[in-house]
């Protein structure tokens, strides 16, 4: 393991007992750190495209009611519910010459691929059916196109989350490449609104109608074709990377300086964890609830924003590109913060940042009308800020939680993304069952989902934080003790 030791930092860290013992960090290799960074573009670009314009395209495009768009949108993210808890538990099984994970996001990558591009076209054998209705048949072949696309994405997701743990045991550099995959994300999202503007921008009108149906199309096309491209680039450059066996090779023992979930299991060494083991800590709950909050935060707003410019402020179609443009700018920018933050004043405080940022942009979306509606370029920016501060550090929290029981890694995520899944389903569904059919109504329906919903979401979150601080699980333990190969027939350990 000399090629490991050659790459590891040494400093001073004294603990409660007088004896020093060095903290170690093990750094990934930035070849294999923006490799690890692109392998979630194909899902980010075309969630982007789900969560911002699918509702949209169902309702003005397609005139699906607005119950069988939230049956499709909920069957959705209940397949991907139930699909990722199984696909995570596999993961964590599978055992092949390429690792644990990259044969799912492959699996998961041929999925998304050969589905997500008719998702957004018109069902070309509905015209006719036999036996059952138009609005029927439509129905039947989106959920069936929308079923493979879930199964495809949670597979790749799970697999890449559950890479951030394996890759270094070093709470940094998980923060880091936590850090990165969030960028990732947002930058697909800043480059799918920018291919609308595209599309859509030099045909600005006053709302979405039937004619923009090629355009819908172009886009789906066009951000899976960018989405397979990426993915060969992150498979190519983790041919070398056996990212299950780093923490196991580096040492029979190591530990890192961190939080008590982040510690692992209670004895040093190979991770004997089992999935069941993680039914019965706390930790796991809130965590894992806390990851739930922010995403719903994300996700509907992402969702019916373009709704609310559109219906609340009167704003012409080429807003729903360039305000969501804004939005997740100041989201990318925010991400490269995270690892400094989250270093300096730790992950609670990080969290009550982000809620503060998302609070005053939902404040400010209350009370401005069509009047104002320029303001809103700056509200999305501070909307933008706070889900990317409470998100990216969620998903922090969720590494530090896994530490070194990455053989359950795939399990904690899966069932995180279980709950995401379902609860966003289920939102989504309950706002288009409540959906007013008169244009007036619906001005003040929208502005409120989009000011409720995610303010309800990051208070919860904060609760949640400040419960898990409360029972004393984001207190620190003092550094156990870390054996080191022997060097020239003495132990480093102390």
């Amino acid at each position: 393991n000399a090629e490991y030791m050659g790459a590891f930092e040494y400093s001073v860290n004294m603990v409660s007992t007088p004896k020093e013992v060095p903290r170690i960090k093990y750094p990934v290799r930035p070849l294999v750190k923006w490799c690890f960074g692109v392998g979630h573009v194909l899902n980010d670009l075309t969630a982007a495209c789900w969560f911002s314009y699918l509702v949209l395209y169902f309702s003005k495009v397609r005139h699906m009611s607005n119950s069988h768009t939230g049956l499709v949108m909920l069957i959705g993210q209940v397949v991907d519910a139930l699909a990722t808890p199984v696909l995570g538990i596999a993961s964590d099984r599978t055992v092949t010459r390429f690792g644990k994970r990259r044969p799912w996001h492959l699996f998961g990558c041929v999925c998304v691929a050969t589905s997500f591009p008719f998702i957004l076209s018109e069902c070309t054998v509905c015209e006719h059916p036999k036996g059952m209705s138009t609005a029927q048949c439509e129905v039947l072949y989106y959920v069936l196109l929308v079923a493979l696309f879930q199964v495809g994405w949670a597979a790749t997701q799970i697999a890449h989350m559950a890479q951030v743990p394996e890759l270094s045991p070093c709470l940094s550099e998980r923060t880091t490449l936590n850090s990165i995959r969030f960028a990732s994300s947002v930058a697909c999202n800043i480059a799918v609104y920018v291919i609308a503007w595209g599309l859509f921008g030099a045909h600005s009108g006053d709302s979405v109608t039937e004619k923009d149906a090629d355009r819908f199309r172009n886009l789906g096309w066009i951000v899976t074709g960018l989405g397979v491209f990426t993915s060969l680039v992150y498979h190519i450059g983790m041919m070398g990377v056996s990212s299950s066996a780093v923490v196991g090779e580096m040492t029979d023992t190591l530990l890192v300086d961190s939080e008590p979930e982040s510690l692992g299991s209670k004895k040093s060494g190979a991770d004997h964890s089992r999935w069941q083991d993680w039914l019965v800590n706390p930790s796991f709950y809130i965590v894992g609830a806390l990851y739930m909050c922010a995403r719903i935060s994300g996700n509907l707003s992402q969702t019916y924003l373009p709704l609310f410019l559109l219906d609340s402020l009167h704003m012409s179609k080429s807003s729903i590109t360039q305000v969501p443009l804004v939005q997740y700018c100041c989201s990318f920018v925010a991400s490269f913060t995270m690892r400094s933050i989250n270093k300096r004043v730790g992950r609670g405080p990080t969290v009550v940042a982000g809620v503060v940022f998302t609070l005053a942009a939902c404040f400010g979306l209350r009370i401005i009308d069509h009047h104002l509606a320029n303001v809103v370029f700056g509200l999305a920016g501070l909307l933008g800020i706070g889900i990317a501060v409470t998100l990216v550090t969620s998903l922090s929290m969720g590494s530090d939680l896994v530490g070194e029981r990455t053989g359950t890694s795939a399990f904690v995520f899966g069932v995180f993304s279980f709950f995401d899944k379902l609860s966003c389903g289920a939102a989504i569904l309950a706002v288009q069952q409540f959906t007013p059919h008169s244009d007036s109504q619906k001005s003040s329906y929208f502005r409120d989902i989009l000011v409720f919903v995610p303010g309800a979401a990051v208070i919860a979150a904060l609760v949640l934080c400040v419960l898990r601080t409360w029972l004393g699980l984001s207190k620190g333990k003092p550094v156990r003790k870390i054996l080191l190969p022997e060097t020239d027939g003495e132990s480093d350990a102390n």
